[in-house]
C-alpha cells in the first residue's frame, strides 16, 4: 500500500433518502502537521496502555477540561462525487431500505443494497460497474478486502454480524479473476461465491475480523476465534480467546515490515470502541493466541462531548507511511431532570490524524502514537456520515 491521497466518505441525506460518495483531499493536510517543528510544538504523544487479556481499560476514563470545543476547528464536507437513490417500491414487512459501502481500494468503492444488487464506482475513471448479485442481502455485514497476489484489487469477503444456525448465504465473496483475451488486452471478471459457514448451534455476534495470511479470522465474545482458509474454503477454531479489536483490523505491512517485531495490525479496541489499538496477530497462523497489544487513550476532547455508543463505533484507516485517520462520532446533550433519559442536542464527526512512530533504542514502548490535528463537522440528517473508506 502506498501513501493515500484521498479519504472516502459515504454520506446519507436521510430526509431525501439519497446517498453520496465524497472525498477529502489529504494533500490539503487538514489532519497532520507539516513539519517536525510543528509536530514537536503542537503534537501530543498518547500514553500507551499494555494490558493483559483480562484488563478492562479502566485507565481510559478521560480527563476533563482538556479542550474547549472551539479548539477543534470545524470543516465542511467535500462536494459529492456522485449521488444515488434506491428505487422505491412495494416492500415486505420489516424490510429496511439500506445501501452499504465497502472499500475495494482507495479508488474503487463497492455498494450493495437490500435487493442483492452490487455495483462498484471507480473514482479515477468516474465509471460505474454492475457486479454479480449476492445470493442474499446482507444485514449489517462486516466486509474485508483481500488484494490479489502480486498487488492490486482482489476479492471482497462479506459476513453478517449476527450469524444464525438455520440461515443461508450469511457468508459470501465477490472474487476477481483476471482473464486474457490476448496478451496485450487482459480483462477482469467477477463472480459471487457462496461460502460455507462455521458450525453453529446458536446465534453468534461477530465482533471483529481480520485477514492474517490466507485466513479470514472472526471473533465473538464467549465463542472464541475462528479462521476461514481462503484457499481450501474450510473453517478451523483458533481458540476460546477473542481478537483485541472491534470491527475490522488492518495489517500495515509497508511501514513496519523491516522490523520483525513490528508485525502489527491496527484498528479499534474491543474494550473501548473509541480508542486506537495495535496488536501482532501473526501467532494466529500457528494456532496461538496473540498478545493483547497496545491501546492509546485520547483524552483531548471537550468535557461536554459524549461518545454516541456502540451503534457508532470509531473507525481507524491506514493512510500509509505509519499515518492513520480516526473518525469518532460524538454528541452534545441537553440537560434533563431524568438521569435515565438522554436528549441529544448536536452530533459531530471528529477526524483525528494519528502517526505511529518507531521508538528509539532503549525505549520500552516499541511504538509511539502521536496525535496530530483534529477537525469536526456537524452530522445532521441532510448530510449524515455513515462511514468512511
Amino acid at each position: 500500500m502506498g501513501v493515500r491521497r484521498f479519504l472516502n466518505l459515504f454520506v446519507t441525506n436521510r430526509p431525501d433518502c439519497m446517498y453520496s460518495l465524497r472525498r477529502f483531499d489529504l494533500s490539503r493536510n487538514q489532519f497532520f502537521y507539516a513539519t517536525p517543528e510543528e509536530v514537536a510544538l503542537h503534537g501530543r504523544v498518547l500514553p500507551p496502555i499494555r494490558r493483559d487479556s483480562s484488563s478492562s481499560l479502566k485507565m481510559t476514563k478521560r480527563k476533563k477540561n482538556q479542550l474547549a470545543a472551539s479548539e477543534i476547528p470545524a470543516i465542511r464536507l467535500p462536494a459529492p462525487l456522485f449521488n444515488m437513490r434506491l428505487a422505491q417500491g412495494p416492500r415486505p414487512m420489516g424490510y429496511k431500505v439500506r445501501l452499504d459501502a465497502f472499500a475495494l481500494s482507495e479508488r474503487n468503492i463497492m455498494f450493495a443494497d437490500g435487493k442483492r444488487q452490487v455495483f462498484t464506482y471507480d473514482t479515477d475513471s468516474s465509471c460505474l460497474v454492475a457486479m454479480p448479485s449476492l445470493h442474499a442481502p446482507k444485514v449489517d455485514p462486516l466486509a474485508i478486502s483481500i488484494p490479489r497476489t502480486g498487488g492490486g484489487e482482489g476479492s471482497m469477503y462479506m459476513i453478517e454480524r449476527q450469524l444464525r444456525p438455520e440461515k443461508s448465504f450469511q457468508f459470501e465473496a465477490l472474487v476477481s479473476r483476471e482473464q486474457h483475451s490476448n496478451a496485450s488486452n487482459p480483462f477482469r471478471t467477477w463472480e459471487c461465491q457462496e461460502l460455507p459457514l462455521l458450525p453453529l448451534e446458536e446465534e453468534m455476534f461477530v465482533g471483529s475480523c481480520a485477514v492474517v495470511g490466507n485466513l479470514v479470522c472472526i471473533s465473538s465474545s464467549g465463542f472464541g476465534t475462528y479462521c476461514f482458509d481462503t484457499v481450501s474454503h474450510s473453517w478451523s477454531r483458533a481458540g476460546d480467546w477473542a481478537l483485541p479489536f472491534f470491527g475490522t483490523a488492518e495489517y500495515v505491512p509497508e511501514y513496519f515490515a523491516p522490523v520483525p517485531e513490528h508485525n502489527l495490525w491496527f484498528g479499534v479496541s474491543d474494550q473501548d470502541y473509541h480508542l486506537a489499538c495495535a496488536a501482532d496477530l501473526s501467532p494466529v497462523l500457528a494456532g496461538q493466541q496473540p498478545e493483547p497489544g497496545l491501546v492509546w487513550p485520547d483524552n483531548y476532547l471537550p468535557e461536554e462531548w459524549y461518545h454516541t455508543g456502540i451503534m457508532n463505533p470509531a473507525r481507524m484507516i491506514s493512510l500509509g507511511s505509519g499515518r492513520f485517520c480516526m473518525i469518532r462520532f460524538l454528541e452534545t446533550r441537553m440537560p434533563s431532570l431524568d438521569a435515565e433519559q438522554i436528549f441529544v442536542d448536536q452530533q459531530f464527526a471528529v477526524f483525528t490524524g494519528l502517526e505511529a512512530v518507531k521508538a528509539g533504542k532503549g525505549n520500552g514502548n516499541r511504538i509511539r502514537m502521536v496525535r496530530h490535528k483534529s477537525r469536526r463537522c456537524r452530522n445532521i440528517s441532510s448530510s449524515f456520515i455513515e462511514c468512511f473508506l
